[in-house]
């Protein structure tokens, strides 16, 4: 019983690593998408978009 508790807690900490990472990796696609790097960090001026409902990426971020 010990040792399955181990396993499953040591799967559990993994699956939070890769939901994570998926995570930033979704934040960076997002951002390489839709413009926003340049927008944000380089400070073209140009208006921040109201929503990213028609982008691709809003799929894997949940908002389709």
């Amino acid at each position: 019983m010990l040792v399955q508790s181990n396993q499953a807690s040591t799967a559990g900490h993994y699956a939070l690593y890769a939901i994570a990472i998926l995570m930033s990796v979704s934040g960076i696609v997002t951002v390489k998408l839709t413009g926003l790097g340049e927008i944000v960090f380089f400070v073209s001026g140009a208006p921040l978009p109201e929503t990213f409902d028609d982008k691709e990426c809003g799929l894997a971020r949940g908002s389709k």
